[in-house]
């Protein structure tokens, strides 16, 4: 409750339903609207107003980490994996694959060989024997 003379308590008591909790740390009050010397100020100020955006950064954090997971659980549950055959030889088969600039993929075969694909085109570009 707050004095009806006392300016700041009035104002910073509106900003909140929540009541109204003082942290004699100062140091981690830190506020735009309040200097860290302003005990008064800081006093009023709600607990749910303190850092504000630092917790909400952590929520958002929180929440895309969530959504992340889930959406891994999900491919991971139906195993869809949507694949682009291109046949680059009949007598070698492929080992490993670089794709940087997708379209665009680098297939290195198990006898040394070097293929470059155009995966929407279906096509090999260029091949260079290993």
């Amino acid at each position: 409750a707050c004095s009806i003379d006392d300016e700041d308590c009035l104002a910073f008591s509106s900003l909140d339903d929540q009541p109204l909790v003082f942290n004699s740390n100062t140091d981690t009050n830190e506020d735009p609207l309040c200097e860290t010397s302003d005990i008064d100020c800081q006093a009023f100020l709600p607990k749910t107003y303190l850092r504000s955006d630092t917790t909400l950064a952590a929520e958002l954090k929180v929440r895309s980490n969530s959504i992340e997971k889930e959406r891994i659980d999900h491919n991971w549950r139906t195993a869809h994996c949507p694949t682009i055959f291109v046949p680059i030889s009949d007598s070698d088969w492929v080992r490993r694959v670089a794709m940087e600039t997708y379209p665009m993929a680098v297939c290195g075969s198990a006898r040394g060989g070097l293929y470059v694909v155009d995966l929407e085109e279906k096509k090999t570009i260029a091949q260079g024997a290993g």
